[in-house]
C-alpha cells in the first residue's frame, strides 16, 4: 500500500462510514477511502480484532480511522450506529458505504423463519433505517453507496428457486 501522505486531494477533510468494514470488500473500500484522504469510521458487527487491525493499518500509513460497533441484525442496531456516527463525525458525513451483509447457504427445506428474518434484518432493514437516521448529516454532495452480492442478481448453488425449478415451476426474476 502506498503511503497515505501521497493521497488524492478529493477526499481530504471528508468523513466516511463503511459498514461491514472489518473484512472483504468493506475492508478494501475502507482502505481505499483512507488512501484518498477520508477519515474512515470502520464499522464491525462481530469482528472487533479485524476492525482494530484495519484501523491500525490505516493509521500506520498516516490516515485517520476509528472503529465503531453495532449489531445491525437487531431492530435498534442502525439507530445505535447512527448515534455513534454522529458523536464521532459531528454534523457532516460525506460518504456512507452500506456494505454489511450476511448470507446463509441452505437448501429451501432447511431454511427457517429465523434464518429469513435474520437475513432480511441485516441485508434490507438495517441499511434502510441507517440511511433514514443519517440523512440529517448527509448533506448536499454526500454519497450513499449500497454494496450487494451476486446473490441479489443470480441463483447461486442450492438457493430457494432450485427446488421449484426441479418440480417444473417457472420463476420470473427481475432486477433494475
Amino acid at each position: 500500500m502506498q503511503q497515505l501522505g501521497a493521497r488524492m486531494a478529493t477526499l481530504n477533510g471528508k468523513a466516511a462510514l463503511v459498514t461491514g468494514a472489518s473484512r472483504g470488500i468493506g475492508r478494501a473500500t475502507a482502505l481505499a477511502l483512507a488512501k484518498a484522504g477520508a477519515r474512515v469510521l470502520v464499522h464491525y458487527g462481530r469482528s472487533a480484532q479485524d476492525a482494530e487491525s484495519l484501523v491500525a493499518a490505516i493509521r500506520g500509513e498516516g490516515g485517520s480511522a476509528d472503529s465503531i460497533s453495532a449489531d445491525l441484525a437487531t431492530p435498534d442496531g442502525p439507530i445505535l450506529l447512527a448515534k455513534q456516527v454522529r458523536s464521532m463525525a459531528g454534523e457532516r458525513l460525506d460518504i456512507l458505504v452500506a456494505n454489511a451483509g450476511i448470507s446463509k447457504a441452505a437448501k429451501l427445506q432447511d431454511s427457517t423463519v429465523a434464518d429469513f428474518d435474520n437475513l432480511f434484518a441485516t441485508n434490507v432493514r438495517a441499511p434502510f433505517f441507517l440511511v433514514q437516521q443519517l440523512v440529517p448529516i448527509l448533506g448536499e454532495g454526500s454519497n450513499i453507496i449500497v454494496i450487494s452480492s451476486i446473490g441479489a442478481r443470480a441463483v447461486v448453488g442450492e438457493s430457494w428457486p432450485r427446488p421449484a425449478l426441479d418440480h417444473g415451476l417457472h420463476i420470473n426474476q427481475g432486477s433494475a
